[in-house]
């Protein structure tokens, strides 16, 4: 059969052309004969696709553009935008200001983790990140950006409070890091500044086995601001 003679033949041509360019010797097998094609069969090559060696599989690509887009999402942080008032709602806008800790320089692609749980330690609303912080201070991390807590004041249960977990980059482990964490409990809901404690990792949000994260005076400075719509009678 003249076709299937054919392709045998064009599938010679392109295991011998697979290889790297180097002696005419390497390219023939062991105990083979040189492989020399006809006039005929190279009219057929143009209409074959191969890959050069030295692209990589459109897959892998693929992923490596997936990834980029995950790590710009990551670093652009989760926040999402105020909530539309409602009336006799009052909503919190909570600014994070700086996070004071030892040796700031150290912490890579530092984020805070912003969320709102119950007494039990369950989610009253989607956990916000931040941006990665890219301003550093003498004993600080300054974020410098602010967060929409998205449940009303008046709608978060007895015992309920905001959890902000300061998380940076390992290298070696390829993942995030919780280093410390603070909160912010009902009754500290209030305008103006706030400086809250820091405690050590794993994070409680029981809140039943706090220990400090540092001896030095070093705390997560806030900005907090309230608003509501309030209809007239």
């Amino acid at each position: 059969d003249t076709k299937a003679l054919i392709s045998g033949d064009v599938n010679k041509i392109l295991f011998h052309s697979s290889f790297l360019p180097f002696s005419p010797e390497l390219r023939k097998m062991p105990g083979e004969k040189e492989f020399m094609p006809s006039q005929d069969l190279l009219t057929q090559l143009p209409q074959l696709k191969r890959i050069p060696i030295c692209e990589e599989p459109t897959s892998s690509i693929r992923d490596e553009d997936d990834q980029a887009e995950v790590e710009v999402s990551i670093n652009d942080g989760t926040l999402v935008p105020r909530r539309e008032l409602s009336p006799n709602k009052t909503y919190l806008t909570i600014n994070i200001d700086r996070i004071g800790l030892k040796c700031p320089e150290d912490y890579i692609d530092p984020v805070t983790t912003v969320s709102v749980k119950d007494r039990q330690g369950a989610d009253l609303e989607r956990p916000q990140d931040t941006p990665v912080a890219k301003q550093r201070e003498v004993s600080y991390v300054v974020f410098g950006v602010p967060v929409e807590v998205q449940t009303p004041v008046e709608d978060m249960p007895k015992g309920a409070a905001i959890f902000f977990e300061f998380k940076h980059f390992k290298p070696k482990k390829k993942t995030k890091s919780t280093k410390c964490f603070s909160f912010l409990e009902m009754d500290e809901i209030k305008e103006g500044k706030v400086f809250l404690e820091l405690y050590k990792k794993p994070t409680d949000y029981h809140r039943k086995k706090l220990s400090l994260f540092s001896v030095k005076p070093l705390y997560l400075h806030l900005t907090l601001s309230l608003h509501s719509l309030h209809l007239k009678q």
